[in-house]
């Protein structure tokens, strides 16, 4: 699934730098209204990154829409639209939160079913979820990646996810001391990552706390993954 990362954040570098335009590639349309500077350089960047080998994003129409008067939620999903607050002023928060809405959507439209009926998204609901936002007994906040997480299993799964890629080794780290994180670390790493991506990876920018409500809040090192990806 590498190639949908490169494919996302080729997507990420594209929202930044066209102004109030259309763009449809692999049945993702982004309605962008966010106009920036420094268009030549960023535009080149964009062009740099979609040379690289082809992109196998195989995911039903998704609309993406860069929404200047949504303030909050920065960002929801709904059926199979995105939209995301233009508000926020972070490279790094911007990416996490587009990556995060996605995660939604590669759980719900990508993890279906298989032909036994199999769902492989329910492997991950059943560690902590009794149903979408009724835990199982016993489950405590220190199950959860996040506060954020512990919301429902929805937001558990994408927290998780985020989680995975931007601090493998600190989730990692929390997993080996908590047999719920352990079963969704290796959830990620058996069903997603099967080629070992993000694998003793870590792109944080700083610590990150004990607790905290929101991975897309953790700063991280931009380029760093940028780089990872080359």
């Amino acid at each position: 699934m590498i190639s949908l990362f490169r494919f996302c954040i080729s997507l990420f570098l594209f929202l930044m730098t066209i102004p109030s335009s259309l763009f449809a590639t692999n049945g993702i349309i982004v309605q962008s209204v966010w106009v920036t500077s420094d268009m030549d350089a960023q535009k080149h960047r964009i062009e740099m990154l979609l040379a690289k080998p082809d992109f196998d994003f195989s995911l039903p129409f998704v609309r993406i829409i860069l929404d200047k008067n949504q303030k909050e939620p920065r960002g929801k999903t709904q059926w199979k639209t995105i939209t995301l607050s233009t508000s926020i002023k972070n490279q790094w928060e911007f990416l996490q939160l587009l990556f995060h809405e996605f995660w939604h959507v590669v759980d719900i439209y990508k993890l279906t079913p298989d032909v036994t009926g199999f769902d492989r998204s329910f492997s991950f609901y059943d560690i902590s979820w009794q149903d979408v936002t009724i835990k199982k007994p016993g489950e405590t906040s220190q199950n959860f990646i996040s506060g954020y997480a512990a919301s429902n299993r929805y937001e558990d799964f994408a927290e998780s996810f985020g989680f995975y890629i931007f601090h493998n080794d600190e989730f990692v780290d929390r997993a080996m001391r908590n047999d719920s994180l352990r079963q969704k670390y290796l959830f990620l790493q058996k069903y997603v990552f099967v080629h070992g991506e993000f694998t003793g990876t870590d792109f944080g920018s700083a610590d990150v706390p004990k607790y905290f409500w929101d991975t897309t809040k953790l700063p991280i090192f931009v380029n760093k993954y940028l780089y990872s990806l080359s």
